[in-house]
């Protein structure tokens, strides 16, 4: 099981920025940043270890950009598992940098495998 790397930094709004070695949507990113906007009501259900084991299965993808504004580019993971587990991601790219960011991640029981 992949382990979650060691923390680089967390910046001044408490985004945490890890290494992360991945081609999404055609883009080579280096950094996987998580907000930690999902401890608000879902620090139950998901960590940044759960995050990083999800969005290691997004390596080689490309998603449907469902929103643009200013540099970032916003896309939805949905039903991505661990396990039988079913978790949903919102994340965003933005040009010309080589992260992938994590704006919120929870659980979607209702899509577990049974």
């Amino acid at each position: 099981m992949l382990q979650l790397p060691k923390l680089l930094y967390t910046d001044k709004e408490n985004r945490r920025v890890y290494e992360f070695k991945a081609i999404i949507n055609n883009r080579q990113l280096e950094l996987l940043i998580i907000d930690p906007h999902y401890e608000l009501n879902h620090s139950e259900d998901i960590n940044d270890e759960k995050i990083y084991l999800l969005v290691q299965q997004l390596n080689g993808k490309d998603f449907e950009i469902e929103d643009k504004k200013d540099n970032f580019e916003y896309f939805t993971v949905k039903k991505i598992f661990i396990g039988d587990k079913a978790y949903k991601l919102i994340c965003c790219l933005e040009n010309q940098k080589f992260y992938l960011g994590i704006i919120d991640a929870y659980r979607q029981s209702k899509f577990d495998k049974k």
